[in-house]
C-alpha cells in the first residue's frame, strides 16, 4: 500500500512561485558551486498508488554554504542578501508516471537543520503537501569531508534523528 508523506513545515524561505514561469526548469544549478546531484520525486495517488501526471512540484534548498536564494539569511559568512537571485530553486510538472527530476548541486548544512531539501506538490494552484527530505548520515559526510568546497564547513553536525523537523520520523 501507499504511504501518505508526512507534512513537514515549509522551513525558511519558501517563495510563492505561482505564475513564475521563469523557474518552470530541471536544471536549478546556475552558477553555485558543489557537486552535482540529480534527484528524483514521484507523485503517487494515495487510493491506488498510480503515478500522477500534472502535479506541480516546487523545489529550494541552500548552497554549500547554507544560504538560500531570493532572502536575506545568516549562515556561516554573516547575512548576505540574495534576495534578487532565483539558484537552487524550480518547478516541474510531473510527466505520466508522476515523476519529476532536478539537476541541482548537493545543499550544505546551517547550524540547527540537518542537510535537506525542501518540496511542495500542488493539484492545479492547490497545495497538497509541504515537505523536506534528508539524506543519509554516512554518505552525506563523506561527500561533506572530502569535497571542496563542503570542506570549509565539515560533516553536518545534525543528524536527521536530531533534527526538530525530523526528529519525529
Amino acid at each position: 500500500g501507499c504511504v501518505l508523506i508526512p507534512s513537514e513545515t515549509a522551513g525558511p524561505y519558501p517563495l510563492d512561485l505561482s505564475g513564475a514561469t521563469n523557474y518552470f526548469r530541471t536544471d536549478i544549478r546556475e552558477d553555485q558551486a558543489g557537486a552535482d546531484l540529480r534527484f528524483q520525486l514521484r507523485i503517487i495517488g494515495l487510493n491506488n498508488c498510480a503515478g500522477m501526471s500534472n502535479m506541480r512540484v516546487d523545489v529550494w534548498h541552500c548552497n554549500a554554504d547554507g544560504y538560500y536564494s531570493g532572502f536575506t539569511t545568516n549562515a556561516h559568512l554573516g547575512v548576505q542578501n540574495n534576495t534578487t537571485a532565483r539558484w537552487l530553486r524550480g518547478i516541474q510538472l510531473s510527466d505520466a508516471n508522476g515523476e519529476v527530476e532536478f539537476l541541482t548541486k548537493f545543499p550544505g548544512w546551517y547550524p540547527g537543520r540537518t542537510v535537506h531539501i525542501h518540496f511542495q506538490v500542488y493539484l492545479s494552484s492547490m497545495l497538497q503537501v509541504t515537505s523536506q527530505f534528508c539524506f543519509p548520515t554516512a554518505e552525506k559526510n563523506a561527500l561533506l569531508t572530502t569535497q571542496a568546497p563542503y570542506t570549509t564547513w565539515g560533516a553536518d553536525p545534525v543528524a536527521p534523528g536530531s533534527d526538530g523537523v525530523f526528529a519525529d520520523g
